[in-house]
């Protein structure tokens, strides 16, 4: 599967990891930890730039099997964030989306512009069907990346994610390859 790698435009780039890029990666977790824990229960496993070379290469492997892959989101040079699709499977159709984006670069559509290339990438390259993303309950910014681009509210399955507190409910979205070609048409057509 060839790593969908797009220039988002306004100093925006959405581009696979490289080993080099770990110690980046590493810091900039490092620097945003207490936020993301908020809402992921990941950032626990960074404690060193090795943590973060070991997830480049895990995203490297999940790629390289066609189940799903994993792009900085990249401003200006500088690793803001990361989008992925996830957990591929080409005969169902069907893949989940996740993203993260430091706090400081929120607010400006950046999130929104890569999820939409993701997805672009899924219904149109990869011809999935659908597309679900999971968020907790509280976390409106992610909720609302979601509703921007489409998805819509499906359910909320309990306990649905190990947290340092146990477990964590969140809610699930869904989009489907006709809602988004559909709101496409609608957005070029106005």
């Amino acid at each position: 599967m060839p790593v969908p790698e797009r220039d988002l435009g306004d100093g925006l780039v959405l581009r696979a990891l490289d080993a080099e890029d770990a110690e980046e990666l590493f810091a900039l977790v490092d620097r945003n930890r207490t936020y993301l824990a908020r809402w992921m229960p990941w950032p626990a496993d960074y404690r060193a730039p090795a943590d973060a070379q070991r997830s480049i290469r895990d995203a490297r492997t999940r790629l390289e099997a066609g189940t799903g892959f994993q792009l900085a989101v990249v401003e200006r040079g500088r690793i803001v964030g990361m989008a992925a699709l996830a957990a591929i499977d080409s005969d169902a159709g069907t893949c989940r989306c996740g993203y993260w984006l430091a706090p400081a670069c929120q607010g400006r559509g950046v999130m929104t512009r890569a999820v939409a290339s993701l997805l672009e990438h899924a219904f149109d390259e990869l011809g999935l069907r659908r597309v679900e993303l999971r968020a907790t309950p509280d976390n409106l910014s992610s909720r609302r990346v979601a509703e921007r681009l489409g998805f819509r509210f499906e359910r909320t399955p309990p306990a649905a994610e190990p947290s340092a507190d146990g477990t964590r409910d969140q809610v699930q979205y869904v989009l489907d390859a006709d809602a988004w070609h559909a709101s496409r048409r609608a957005t070029q057509s106005s």
